[in-house]
């Protein structure tokens, strides 16, 4: 019988080798010994070698406790280091954290560069700061307020992005799959956050176009571990990141449904209306004022001058806005002045509209034209449809 071909076994390459590899290929992490006989362009030079060899041969979490480190030798309080580590800890930037690595080495870095570097520190021990008021506020009482939460999540979302643009770095800002669109799509970022996340970016791409177009000494310094084509590609990638939130942003608000109105009940749009309920001396009684809406016609008596009006309505019936009718034709309503009106109050308030509209026509007095405003002295003596 045919022996049967042998596989290979497929050679597990432990950590230690992996690292081995990355020693042979990269070297060891920079020294800063003897530094001070080096030219401002080999120091330069050896910066941005380090910057580098940082950026390839160390992890996000090895990025992180190198920060830490830093901390306790610069002379950090304990509670600026609490408030530090209440935020993610996806969220330090690793080029902030080589930073720190390289002062706490003695690294020669420019007085400009660690001012800057020790302003993002101090952003981020307030941002901590917060976490931990939030953390510690009482659920029932002084809730943080609207902008505090938005920009938690905001960070939180941050977070998670950049270490997608620590791959990118790592891989020479090749072309990447990662489109933010769709993240953000698959994430269901809110609008307000995306415009927020597209702001956070928007400082990183100002400091990359600055290292690229060489307008800042100090940042094309920090970035000189890439090439011009490389800054090249990570503007446009950044750029690509603050485009796509704004666009994600944009559509949501224009296929955001509109708030559905509360409906108005006929009981609150009486709410405001002054009128008079009942009158003793007319022997008179107001209708109940919510079912004049439903109306074409109404009949208002003002028992302080004796003038009673007819309000015909326009199609959809009458309508009120505080103590004033609306929606009635001025060219049919009008008002008299009668001087018997215990004569002419029954008809109107017994009879049908022709024949109240008759007798209202007999009144030999002037018609005047009316405003629509009803007072506490005008009784609604009746409402017809």
């Amino acid at each position: 019988m045919a022996s049967k071909a042998t596989k290979k076994k497929r050679i597990k390459r432990s950590r230690k080798s992996v690292e081995q590899i990355r020693a042979q290929t990269y070297g060891d992490e920079p020294k800063w010994e003897d530094t001070e006989f080096l030219t401002k362009e080999q120091l330069s030079s050896k910066l941005g070698s380090a910057f580098n060899w940082y950026a390839q041969n160390a992890s996000s979490s090895t990025h992180h406790k190198w920060f830490f480190e830093w901390l306790k030798k610069d002379d950090y309080t304990k509670d600026e280091i609490k408030a530090l580590n209440a935020r993610p800890k996806k969220s330090f930037f690793r080029f902030e954290c080589a930073v720190a690595r390289l002062l706490a080495n003695g690294a020669p870095i420019a007085e400009t560069q660690i001012k800057r570097h020790k302003e993002t520190v101090q952003k981020w021990i307030n941002e901590g700061e917060q976490f931990l008021e939030d953390k510690n506020e009482d659920s029932s009482e002084d809730q943080p307020n609207i902008q505090d939460r938005v920009k938690a999540v905001t960070i939180q979302y941050c977070s998670k992005i950049e270490p997608i643009i620590d791959t990118f770095i790592s891989k020479n800002c090749r072309k990447t799959d990662f489109e933010m669109y769709t993240w953000l799509k698959t994430n269901q970022v809110k609008a307000l956050h995306a415009k927020r996340i597209a702001d956070w970016m928007s400082d990183i791409y100002d400091e990359v176009v600055c290292a690229r177009d060489n307008s800042d000494e100090q940042l094309s310094e920090g970035y000189s571990f890439l090439s011009k084509p490389q800054l090249k590609r990570l503007v446009d990638f950044y750029a690509t990141i603050i485009d796509d939130c704004n666009k994600w942003a944009d559509n949501q608000k224009r296929s955001r449904e509109p708030r559905k109105r509360k409906a108005i009940t006929a009981k609150d749009l009486i709410k405001q209306l002054k009128y008079k309920k009942s009158d003793d001396t007319y022997k008179l009684v107001s209708i109940n004022p919510e079912n004049l809406l439903e109306t074409s016609y109404l009949w208002v008596f003002n028992t302080h001058n004796r003038r009673l009006a007819l309000y015909v309505a326009k199609d959809g019936g009458f309508q009120l806005k505080g103590s004033t009718l609306q929606n009635w034709n001025p060219e049919e309503s009008h008002e008299k002045t009668i001087r018997k009106p215990n004569e002419v109050l029954p008809t109107v308030v017994q009879k049908g509209i022709r024949a109240s509209q008759k007798r209202f026509s007999e009144i030999k007095a002037k018609k005047t034209p009316l405003t629509g405003r009803i007072n506490s002295h005008c009784v609604l003596v009746r409402a017809l449809r």
